[in-house]
C-alpha cells in the first residue's frame, strides 16, 4: 500500500549505527520538514508546514488533529531522545506561512524562523 507521512532517524554514520527510526503517519501528503534541531537532552525538534487537516499518529492510542487555518500552518514537532513523540503545535493565519528554520537555545526554548502570510 502507498503511505504518506514523516519519518525520523537517529544514525552514526562512523559506526553506521541506527539507534531508531520512527514514521509518523498524516492522512495527506503535505506535510513537510524544514528545519531540525537537538537539545542538550537530546530532545529532537522538528520545524515544518502543513496544510488542510493532518492527522498525526503517534501511537495507536493517540491521534493528534491540527487544521490549517488558512492555506499552509507552520508545524513544530517534539520527539523525545528516543525517538517517542512528545507534543505537536501549529502556528498560523488565513495565509500561507512556513518555517525556515529552528534553533533550540541553551534554556531548551525553541527559536524558529520563517514566514508567514495574512
Amino acid at each position: 500500500t502507498y503511505e504518506e507521512g514523516l519519518f525520523g532517524a537517529k544514525y552514526n554514520a562512523e559506526s553506521s549505527d541506527l539507534s531508531w527510526l520512527r514514521t509518523f503517519e498524516a492522512e495527506y501528503l503535505d506535510v513537510f520538514a524544514r528545519a531540525i534541531d537537538v537539545d542538550q537532552s537530546g530532545n529532537i525538534f522538528v520545524a515544518g508546514s502543513f496544510r488542510g487537516q493532518v492527522q498525526f499518529y503517534p501511537d495507536p492510542t493517540d491521534v493528534r488533529n491540527l487544521s490549517s487555518a488558512g492555506g499552509q500552518d507552520i508545524m513544530l514537532f517534539r520527539l523525545n531522545a528516543s525517538g517517542n513523540p512528545v507534543w505537536v503545535r501549529q502556528f498560523g493565519s488565513t495565509g500561507n506561512d512556513e518555517a525556515a528554520d529552528i534553533e533550540i537555545d541553551q534554556q531548551g526554548y525553541a527559536v524558529v524562523v520563517g514566514s508567514f502570510r495574512g
